[in-house]
């Protein structure tokens, strides 16, 4: 489990971009008072599509995935005691010497929202963004690819994060900050709709 652990999930969370819950749940997550939830039917479908997702991402680009920690198992560790995270797959190209990277993978009714940009882009909802940029500060790597499957058009769009030192910087900066606070002192965050 994750408990003590930021963790990727959490971080669209914690900085109130997430649709699924906000700072009050990640906080009571990683102090114990609440378990990971167990999702709906659309999320057990989404993770049961996951792994068709990867290998037809797989196909496409000629790469080698290997699966990351499932999400009930102790996640990867990040730089610093407090940082984890539970990534789809890391990726390893063909290249020599290989090149690896983090892949992460959804799926979606449409991508017909404003927050999906074109394929190839690195436009995609803040709180995905969030997720990946976690990935690769934990992981020390410098892309993640995002690929989303779109179930009502039969649509996969990869999207692909570059890693920005700067940006990753004022994150790590921003949620060890609140982690002290909340985690480690005493006072929760405000309770909020999650």
């Amino acid at each position: 489990m994750s408990a003590r652990h930021i963790t990727s999930t959490m971080v669209g969370q914690i900085l109130g971009l997430s649709p699924w819950g906000g700072p009050w749940q990640a906080w009571a997550r990683l102090v114990g008072l609440a378990a990971p939830s167990a999702g709906n039917a659309a999320t057990r479908r989404g993770h049961l599509l996951e792994r068709a997702v990867a290998e037809a991402y797989a196909a496409d680009l000629g790469v080698l995935l290997t699966r990351g920690p499932p999400y009930e198992a102790p996640p990867s560790p990040g730089p610093e005691p407090w940082m984890a995270t539970h990534e789809d797959f890391v990726v390893a190209s063909m290249d020599i010497p290989p090149r690896s990277w983090v892949l992460e993978v959804k799926t979606a009714r449409t991508l017909d929202s404003d927050e999906w940009g074109p394929a190839g882009s690195d436009e995609i909802p803040p709180h995905y963004a969030a997720q990946c940029l976690w990935h690769m500060a934990c992981l020390d790597l410098d892309r993640c690819d995002l690929a989303v499957y779109a179930t009502l058009s039969d649509e996969l769009r990869v999207y692909t994060l570059h890693r920005d030192r700067d940006i990753e910087v004022r994150l790590i900066t921003h949620l060890r900050g609140w982690y002290e606070a909340h985690v480690i002192g005493a006072p929760p965050p405000p309770v909020d709709a999650s």
